[in-house]
């Protein structure tokens, strides 16, 4: 799809690895890709606006199913410099229509045209097809979550206040027109206007957390210097690194109005959340490796007669003891790290980056229809060739007690498991409780900033049509797409899918997956197609597959 051929073209520039240390970390300067001869501008065309929003709306309705205000659609406008919240028909505190009333077409157009609100849709490749085959592209290229909302801003109009996102954005403007301002990265010294991060250095949390809305006349004073001004046309895609501040307003005129979509990753992606849940999980777990030093209880202050408030020296003693423990942490990090997944022992990092990515596959997009074979075949024979779905769809690790000796969720034998998204649910992807970023694809630690994308519904029933290619309902049974063999397998498991030089578009012959042992390498081969993990891609003598009737990777 050009569409993700269009972030794909961007991300080439911007993603971690892909340039010098200064580019890493999408920490760089943002960046606009241009339509260019027009084909990314056919490609986002019409993907999102007012009209498609209403039939959303109409054909959730036809499903006896509703847009919720907040959790699926906000109306904001920019009043005073701050945000206004609109939701069912009238500012927060104000006389009118409660919050909680019914999403419909016919209100959230009056809302656009009437009261100059911006439509703020939240997460809709949960219904669109084109949405949803861009960030599953993503998630597969990243190895991370891609949120996207929806903004829907009337001529002449502004629904959020200068403000920074803890997420890395692409903006993918899609109808009509607007202009962008991008800040450098927040510096020491700027504070909030308001709310609770008034009086904070915001430099300490804009890796972490959204800003909520920031007073433009602090930029200058602040070292806060506007990096670009541009105004994005239809098929542009604007990339805005986290922590820049930005602002947007929709061309004046009759034939203003704008909607764009904007996709959001690497939400505290990084290690120090993988040091957070790694050690939350050590101790949890009463992992041993966690050094003594923070493991003994802490000291209580007594606060008695004759005891200041400044004797601070129990605190002193812990704050000794805590620092002890981080270097026999850090030492160990330095002479264990990246052992591999055999290794009989894993560090806090280790834990931690295991834990995030159990919640990635666990949370992530379905593999959209265009990231699995056409055709799916079983392979019947010694001689047939295998090759595993995209190693960007699956998570290949191990398990066990002897990592974690007193942990209850593990088995007791070493065991790899092969874990596939292919069980996901489109339709909860970024929900409550469904991944890492929040309700407008950034944190909850303030009112979410700009990051989002639109979408495009079936007017007849709120949700594309299924392009399954094998014809298969939309979730697949428990289970599927999760296979665990014991560690004794990990040869066969690495013939399959990690085959020197890579996977190789001509797949692994079955009779060398167990040498001498054809018959086993069938059945294993077998085994793993029916979880949808590998097909056959040429059959026994060369032939390519496809000369039998196709079967459906599913499980019996």
């Amino acid at each position: 799809m050009a569409a993700a051929a269009a972030v794909a073209e961007l991300l080439a520039d911007a993603a971690p690895g892909r340039g010098g240390a200064e580019e890493r970390a999408f920490a760089a300067r943002p960046r606009l890709a241009r339509e260019g001869a027009g084909a990314r501008a056919a490609a986002w065309a019409g993907a999102f606006g007012l009209s498609a929003l209403g039939r959303m709306a109409q054909g959730l309705a036809a499903r006896d199913l509703a847009l919720e205000w907040g959790a699926d659609v906000n109306a904001v406008r920019l009043r005073g410099g701050r945000k206004e919240v609109m939701n069912g028909g009238a500012a927060a505190g104000a006389d009118g229509p409660p919050a909680d009333a019914e999403v419909t077409s016919e209100l959230l157009e009056r809302l656009y045209r009437d009261e100059g609100c911006t439509l703020q849709v939240h997460q809709p490749q949960r219904w669109n097809d084109r949405l949803w085959k861009v960030c599953a592209a993503l998630e597969e290229e990243l190895g991370c979550l891609a949120g996207c909302n929806a903004y829907i801003t009337p001529p002449g109009q502004q629904g959020l206040a200068p403000h920074f996102d803890d997420v890395d954005l692409w903006v993918c403007q899609t109808e009509g027109s607007k202009h962008w301002r991008v800040y450098s990265q927040v510096g020491v010294g700027l504070k909030a206007s308001e709310g609770p991060l008034f009086g904070r250095d915001l430099a300490e949390i804009c890796a972490t957390c959204s800003s909520g809305d920031l007073d433009p006349e602090q930029f200058a004073e602040n070292g806060v210097n506007l990096l670009m001004e541009v105004t994005l046309q239809v098929g542009d895609v604007l990339y805005i690194p986290r922590g820049c501040v930005h602002q947007a307003r929709a061309a004046s005129g009759p034939d203003g109005g704008s909607c764009h979509v904007t996709i959001s990753t690497h939400q505290r992606w990084c290690p120090g959340e993988a040091l957070r849940q790694g050690l939350g999980r050590a101790m949890a777990t009463a992992y041993m490796r966690v050094p003594i030093a923070l493991r003994l209880p802490l000291e209580h202050s007594a606060r008695g007669p004759g005891v200041p408030p400044s004797d601070l020296s129990s605190h002193k003693r812990m704050a000794i003891l805590a620092a002890q423990g981080l270097r026999e942490l850090a030492d160990e990090l330095e002479q264990r790290g990246g052992e591999g997944e055999l290794s009989k022992t894993r560090t806090v990092l280790d834990m931690g980056i295991r834990e995030m990515v159990n919640d990635f596959m666990a949370s992530r997009l379905p593999p959209h229809p265009s990231q699995l074979p056409a055709v799916w075949e079983e392979p019947l024979g010694p001689d047939d060739r295998v090759a595993p779905i995209g190693l960007g769809l699956l998570d290949i690790h191990t398990v066990g007690r002897s990592y974690e000796p007193y942990a209850e969720d593990v088995p007791e034998e070493l065991t790899i498991r092969i874990v596939s998204c292919r069980a996901n649910l489109q339709e909860a992807h970024m929900v409550e409780g469904g991944g890492e970023l929040g309700d407008a694809g950034g944190s909850d630690c303030e009112e979410a900033g700009e990051e989002g994308d639109e979408e495009d519904e079936d007017p007849e029933d709120g949700k594309e049509e299924d392009e399954d290619p094998e014809g298969g309902e939309g979730a697949e049974e428990a289970g599927f797409g999760l296979v665990e063999v014991p560690a004794t397998e990990f040869e066969a498991v690495e013939r399959v899918f990690f085959q020197p030089g890579g996977v190789s578009p001509g797949g692994v012959r079955i009779r060398d997956v167990y040498p001498g042992r054809p018959e086993l390498g069938l059945a294993f081969c077998k085994m793993l197609f029916q979880h949808g993990l590998i097909n056959t891609v040429a059959r026994g003598g060369g032939a390519p597959a496809g000369d039998r009737p196709p079967k459906r990777a599913r499980c019996a």
